[in-house]
């Protein structure tokens, strides 16, 4: 086909196939307009055009005692914050998936946009807070997004680049402190979680903090579609044994220029 006759076809293409996108709860602010998702959906698109992407991940849950006597658990770590700038979206209905905080001891679930067929845009679940248990591995942090905190002298779990960061490790002097999780700005302190992150390009809200290690923490939830890693619980006294605080779930906002709609 001839150049000119291949750009008229472009043109002609581009021009009865404008780029507008659907999905989630859509606001404009500035010069940009955003889809959020508080829950799984999907991010429908007609044309192509040129995205900005934040998804965070579930965090991770905080520890439970498992034994009599006095103990203190982990907080668990954020779930991971990934940002993806200047991403090409193009002509289809894409998946957003939102995952979930993980319960006491359990690691938070992955959250993603799923485009063209790819997982590519996955954040990994934070990692779960130790917990106290008699022998085996229980006192050490789960890796994660963020990973978990330790307990008990133990190590905490280790983060991912670009997404988190690792939990805190205890040392023998620590055994009535337990490790607080990792989140996406900071390390986990010995009690105080990791601190989270704003992104000013996405409504400057914080997410992924870590959770804090018991007994500063007192078992709290991380919060809905925060990321944050949930809190870990201290036991004094016999059971009934003390459970450590859910991970918050996930979150993924899509931006995009609002001008480039239907060019």
């Amino acid at each position: 086909m001839p150049f000119a006759a291949n750009i008229r076809t472009l043109i002609a293409t581009k021009l009865s196939d404008p780029f507008s996108a659907s999905g989630g709860t859509e606001t404009v602010s500035g010069s940009y307009t955003y889809h959020s998702y508080t829950s799984s959906g999907t991010f429908t698109v007609t044309g192509s055009g040129v995205i900005d992407l934040l998804c965070v991940a579930g965090g991770g849950g905080g520890g439970s005692t498992m034994t009599g006597g006095y103990n203190a658990t982990a907080g668990g770590g954020a779930g991971g914050m990934r940002v993806n700038m200047n991403y090409d979206i193009y002509a289809g209905t894409h998946t957003a998936s939102i995952g979930g905080g993980g319960t006491s001891a359990y690691s938070g679930n992955a959250t993603g946009l799923i485009a063209s067929g790819s997982a590519n845009n996955a954040a990994n679940g934070g990692g779960a807070g130790a917990y106290h248990e008699v022998g085996g591995d229980g006192y050490r942090g789960r890796d994660g997004g963020s990973g978990g905190g330790g307990a008990n002298g133990r190590t905490g779990g280790d983060g991912i680049a670009g997404q988190g960061n690792n939990g805190y490790h205890t040392s023998d002097g620590d055994m009535a402190y337990s490790g607080s999780g990792g989140g996406a700005g900071a390390v986990g302190g010995q009690q105080t979680g990791g601190a989270g992150l704003a992104d000013s390009n996405f409504l400057g809200t914080t997410f992924a903090r870590g959770g804090d290690g018991a007994p500063q923490g007192g078992g709290q939830s991380g919060g809905v579609n925060t990321g944050n890693g949930g809190y870990g619980k201290a036991q004094s006294g016999q059971p009934p044994f003390y459970i450590g605080g859910t991970g918050g779930s996930g979150m993924i906002i899509i931006r995009y220029l609002t001008s480039q709609i239907g060019t």
